[in-house]
């Protein structure tokens, strides 16, 4: 069911037929050669017809459990997660986006994790029978955000997946007599650690908005550009045990560096592949309290997208302790922007450690 790190060739875009539309790993439309008179943005049927509700309800939205979204908004929101399975020498977990399970394994299992962790994407063959398990007749679209093809091959993955589902759906489509095209989309986030998650939220907004596919995607493809992620690990000895994640290569800037640090606290900003120090502080207290300040600061001089995703390595309502997350969740309220808090995921927790905090926007700001 899970497939190991591509090598460099196996990140190559892989052609495909003409129904089928993705982004390449540095962005922009890949389409077959049956298909060089068109683009995506004209491919798409019209759909006027189409009420918001009923444009939302005929697409997936599909993601992987690194995304660190809360339970109840995937659920009401449609999002369907495909599961990544943790190794640590002898032992394994399934990351499957199970928040209660997340919080256990934060702060009980954990710890019995040494060595590095490698993380396994769900194969080719896992993931069609998935999203086909989720699909229906009235199942139009699907959207995929995948995880950074530089942390996992889930991208690639799903490009191979998504060439099955067309051809599979499409001849089965024609033999039940439904005229309709089912198309799908596959997006290599290109973010780090739950980065994707405000990719998927800002997917919800515009298809609940009525705006068709094509027009969704290249949003997105815009917006990812912008997402940054605020990173405080809590336990610098288990970061640096875990940093050699090769599926993680933005936590090698931390783990060398690591020692630089005595014993004062990083604050971390992720952007892209890119990882960078932006202040350190006495105490995992005082740093959480810069990186919520700074979350707070960038919604107040306005986002690209009206969401924060945070999350916890643990007990979520940990966070409801925290004086800073408190203001960042009133300062979301005034200029209505929804604040996303989760449990973070086994995937996430395993390189940041037990008690570790997360937080991921889209905001063209400097960090102050």
């Amino acid at each position: 069911m899970f497939t190991e790190l591509p090598t460099e060739s196996q990140r190559r875009l892989t052609r495909y037929d003409h129904e089928t539309y993705s982004y390449s790993l540095s962005g922009g439309f890949a389409r077959g050669l049956a298909d060089t008179k068109s683009t995506a943005t004209t491919s798409e049927p019209p759909h006027s017809e189409l009420t918001p509700v009923d444009l939302s309800k005929r697409t997936l939205l599909v993601t992987d459990a690194a995304s660190d979204l809360p339970a109840d908004w995937r659920t009401e929101a449609g999002v369907l997660l495909l599961p990544i399975k943790l190794r640590n020498g002898e032992m394994s977990r399934i990351d499957d986006g199970d928040e209660v399970a997340a919080a256990r394994f934060a702060m009980k299992h954990l710890a019995q994790f040494v060595g590095p962790t490698h993380t396994l994407a769900a194969s080719v063959d896992a993931t069609s029978e998935l999203i086909s398990q989720h699909t229906n007749d009235d199942t139009d679209f699907v959207l995929q955000i995948a995880m950074s093809s530089m942390r996992s091959n889930s991208y690639a993955n799903s490009l191979t997946a998504a060439q099955k589902l067309m051809v599979q759906s499409s001849r089965d489509r024609r033999r039940a007599g439904n005229t309709r095209p089912f198309k799908m989309w596959v997006v290599d986030s290109g973010t780090s650690f739950n980065g994707h998650g405000v990719l998927i939220a800002e997917c919800t907004r515009l298809l609940q908005a009525n705006v068709v596919l094509p027009q969704t995607v290249q949003q997105v493809d815009a917006l990812r550009r912008q997402v940054k992620t605020l990173v405080v690990p809590r336990d610098l000895k288990l970061f640096h045990r875990c940093a050699a994640l090769p599926e993680a290569p933005v936590s090698h800037w931390l783990s060398r560096n690591v020692g630089q640090l005595f014993d004062r606290m990083p604050v971390a900003l992720a952007s892209g592949d890119e990882l960078r120090v932006m202040s350190t502080q006495s105490g995992f207290a005082a740093a959480a309290k810069v990186a919520f300040n700074q979350a707070a600061a960038w919604v107040n001089a306005g986002l690209d997208a009206p969401f924060v995703c945070a999350s916890y390595a643990g007990d979520i309502a940990d966070l409801r302790h925290i004086d800073a997350f408190v203001d960042l969740s009133a300062t979301c309220a005034k200029h209505g922007v929804t604040l996303l808090t989760s449990a973070m995921s086994m995937t996430n927790a395993a390189v940041l450690g037990a008690g570790s905090v997360l937080i991921s926007l889209a905001s063209t700001h400097e960090f102050q």
